[in-house]
């Protein structure tokens, strides 16, 4: 519970602070501020903050927090119920919500934060989840060369491939390869008989060539099945 004021933050310093709370650099002299810092290891990131304000001078801390996926909230006097100020807030894209200046539980106010908790809860189980898989794939990404990410990035340009142009592209750029391994031809033996643009055009010119290159020294179900495909 709050007893004092810890600080006293002035208008041009606020947003300052904003930045402070993000990054866990609440020591006042800590230069820490000006460092960069991985999405992921926030203190508090922009997409958790709840700024509420009610003047000009909060204006800059609700758009900081607004623009950069947190939830700005506009309060106006309960007694006038004068909402000019709130109105042109939300116009201007500074807010996302606007309620009564009324704190207490069980208020507008009250029901529309505990809404935000509730949300960014939920939230954070899907960045947790997505951190996670990022890692992972960060962790595969560092286990193969630069040729090897090219051969894999060119090998699913081809299985994703929509269209002839974009096939006979591709392909071009395959035949650049000197060396495929085991599974990357039979992962291009996939591709040539499961993608419809491809297996079209399998016996165009450079795109059969490619592919009877590919199979040479391969003896298995599907390379055989792609060399009867071939001889039509």
């Amino acid at each position: 519970m709050a007893e004092w004021p810890a600080q006293v933050v002035n208008y041009t310093n606020k947003t300052q602070f904003i930045f402070r709370i993000e990054k866990g650099t609440l020591d006042i002299n800590d230069s820490g501020i000006n460092d960069y810092f991985p999405t992921e290891t926030m203190r508090v990131p922009f997409r958790n903050i709840i700024y509420i304000g009610d003047s000009d001078t909060d204006i800059p801390c609700m758009k900081l927090v607004n623009s950069n996926g947190g939830h700005s909230i506009g309060v106006y006097n309960p007694a006038t119920q004068k909402k000019e100020k709130v109105y042109k807030m939300m116009h201007d894209k500074r807010i996302k919500y606007f309620a009564p200046a009324d704190y207490s539980e069980g208020s507008e106010l009250d029901a529309l934060v505990k809404a935000i908790i509730d949300r960014t809860y939920y939230n954070e189980l899907l960045e947790e989840i997505h951190f996670k898989n990022k890692k992972e794939y960060e962790l595969d990404e560092a286990n193969f060369s630069e040729e090897q990410k090219l051969k894999k990035s060119l090998l699913l340009n081809l299985e994703e491939s929509g269209s002839f142009r974009t096939t006979h592209t591709v392909i071009a750029e395959l035949r650049k390869v000197d060396y495929w391994s085991p599974d990357e031809i039979d992962w291009l033996i996939d591709i040539a008989l499961s993608n419809s643009q491809v297996n079209h055009i399998l016996t165009d010119d450079d795109v059969a060539r490619f592919y009877k290159s590919i199979i040479e020294g391969a003896h298995n179900k599907k390379a055989e099945e792609l060399r009867e495909v071939l001889k039509e």
